[in-house]
């Protein structure tokens, strides 16, 4: 292998961000992001519907969104999705999940990854 194809290897990077995506199909819903490769993001997407592309959605105890005139319950979608960095917006500042929901999304994250891996 050649030196330039080495260094173009993709090496596997955890991050914790929440961005949103700019596409007509991401319709602007955040995004939590825990993995990237290369230019690529892998993570869930965050709603208030019970249910999306139809999978049945896990409710979270707080919506990560810092807003405080969002009342709405938040929803995570049990499905890993691979976005593109150039279709995403920048890092969206000040959201976070709670304890009780990031152990809660950490366990959901291992479980399809472990899936996926199969």
């Amino acid at each position: 292998m050649s030196k330039q194809k080495r260094n173009r290897a993709k090496k596997i990077k955890r991050i914790k961000e929440f961005r949103k995506e700019r596409t007509r199909e991401g319709e602007g819903h955040p995004r939590f992001f825990f993995k990237k490769i290369g230019r690529r993001l892998f993570g869930l997407g965050i709603t208030h519907g019970e249910r999306k592309d139809g999978l049945n959605t896990i409710k979270l105890a707080k919506n990560p969104e810092p807003h405080p005139t969002n009342k709405k319950a938040a929803r995570i979608v049990p499905k890993i999705e691979e976005v593109p960095e150039r279709d995403l917006s920048n890092r969206l500042i000040g959201w976070a999940f709670s304890e009780e929901d990031e152990k809660t999304v950490n366990d959901l994250i291992a479980e399809l990854e472990k899936k996926q891996n199969k």
